[in-house]
C-alpha cells in the first residue's frame, strides 16, 4: 500500500514537473515574442525618424544651393560681368559631417548640356531642301553635329543624323505636319504597339525621347550624357561649361561637320577663368581661323546660366537617399522647380 503511494506521489511530482515546463516555455516564448516585436517597432520607429531626418538635410541642402548661387549672382553684380565658369565656388562638391552620417551636395550647371526642348523651334523659311544648312536652327545644326560624333568607332553619317533629328523635332513642335519625309507625327505612332501621343510641347525629362521612333536603345545611351531637357527651351548652352565634345558642335552656319578635338581643346583653352561675352568667343583662335569661311550664330549660346542641378546624397543611420534637384535664377532668386530621386 505503502509503495502505491509512494508511486502515485512520483506519477504527481512529473505531472507538475512537466506542466511547470511547458508553462516556462510558454512564458519564455511570449517574454520573446514580446522583445522581437519590441524590437522591430524600435526599428521601424528609427527608420521613419532617420527618414524624416534625411529628408530634411536634403531640403536643407536646396536651400544651401540657393543661397550660394544668390550670391553668386551678387558677386556677378558687383564684378559687373554676369556670367558662371567651371571656376566659381558654386562648382565645388560639399561634404558635411551629420551626428549620425554624412550630407554630400553637388551644384552643376544644367547648361553645360544641350537642351533637347530647344530643337522644336524651327526655321521661318519656304526652303523644302532638308538637306541644307538653311532649313534648321543653329541649334538644330547643333544636334546634327552632335549625333556624328556620338560614336567614334561608327561615326553616324550627316544623312542619317538628319533623319533621326527629324522625328524629334515633330515630337516636340506644336504642330501635327511631319519635318521632312523622315518626320513622325501622331498617325506614326498610333500605328505603335502599343499606341503612344506625342507631346507636341517641351518635355520635362530626357527619359521620354525612349518614345521617340528614330532613338534607338544604343543611341539614346550615347545622347544622355550630353542632353538635358529644360523648361521653356532655357538660355541655351554655356561656352564657358560645355564640355569638349559639345564644344565640337559649334561650327559656322554652312557647314554641318563638327569641329575637330584639337579645336575643341584649343577653345577650352581659350576661354581660361571663362569668357565674359560672346564677342570673346568670337575674337579666339578658332572662331577666328573659321570667320573667313562663314558666320557663327551667337542663338543657343551663352556665357551665363539660368538652370541648374544640385544632386545631394545623405546618410543618416541605416537610412541613404539620394536626390536631384532643377533650380532656376532669376536674378538674385533662386527657386526649386523640379526634384527627382531618380534624376532628371
Amino acid at each position: 500500500m505503502a509503495a502505491k503511494i509512494s508511486a502515485n506521489r512520483r506519477q504527481q511530482s512529473g505531472v507538475a514537473l512537466i506542466t511547470t515546463l511547458i508553462i516556462v516555455g510558454l512564458v519564455t516564448a511570449l517574454s520573446i515574442g514580446i522583445a522581437v516585436s519590441h524590437e522591430r517597432t524600435l526599428l521601424k520607429a528609427e527608420s521613419r525618424f532617420h527618414g524624416n531626418q534625411a529628408l530634411e538635410y536634403l531640403l536643407g541642402a536646396e536651400e544651401l544651393a540657393r543661397f550660394v548661387l544668390d550670391e553668386d549672382y551678387k558677386e556677378d553684380q558687383e564684378d559687373q560681368e554676369e556670367i558662371d565658369s567651371l571656376d566659381e565656388a558654386w562648382n565645388q562638391e560639399q561634404q558635411f559631417p551629420l551626428d549620425e552620417g554624412s550630407l554630400l551636395g553637388q551644384i552643376s550647371d544644367a547648361q553645360a548640356k544641350f537642351d533637347i526642348n530647344r530643337l522644336a523651334r524651327q526655321v521661318a523659311t519656304e526652303d523644302s531642301d532638308r538637306t541644307s544648312p538653311q532649313a534648321y536652327t543653329a541649334d538644330q545644326r547643333r544636334f546634327i553635329r552632335l549625333l556624328q560624333i556620338l560614336d567614334e568607332e561608327e561615326p553616324m553619317s550627316l544623312t542619317d543624323a538628319q533623319s533621326v533629328l527629324a522625328p524629334i523635332i515633330d515630337w516636340l513642335d506644336e504642330d501635327d505636319t511631319p519635318f521632312g519625309f523622315e518626320g513622325a507625327e501622331s498617325l506614326d505612332y498610333q500605328r505603335e504597339e502599343p499606341p503612344v501621343r506625342p507631346t507636341n510641347g517641351p518635355i520635362k525629362s530626357i527619359t521620354e525621347l525612349r518614345l521617340v521612333k528614330s532613338i534607338t536603345p544604343e543611341l539614346y545611351d550615347l545622347l544622355e550624357p550630353h542632353i538635358t531637357a529644360l523648361p521653356g527651351g532655357g538660355t541655351g548652352m554655356n561656352l564657358n561649361t560645355a564640355s569638349t565634345t559639345l564644344l565640337r558642335t559649334i561650327n559656322i552656319e554652312n557647314d554641318f561637320r563638327p569641329l575637330s578635338k584639337a579645336d575643341a581643346e584649343q577653345i577650352q583653352l581659350d576661354r581660361g577663368s571663362g569668357y565674359t561675352v560672346f564677342s570673346d568667343f568670337l575674337d579666339g583662335s578658332v572662331p577666328t581661323t573659321l570667320r573667313p569661311q562663314g558666320d557663327i550664330s551667337d542663338e543657343g549660346l551663352t556665357v551665363s546660366s539660368e538652370y541648374f542641378i544640385l544632386s545631394a546624397k545623405v546618410e543618416v543611420g541605416r537610412q541613404r537617399r539620394a536626390q536631384t534637384s532643377l533650380l532656376f535664377r532669376n536674378g538674385e532668386d533662386t527657386e526649386v522647380i523640379q526634384r527627382s530621386d531618380f534624376g532628371l
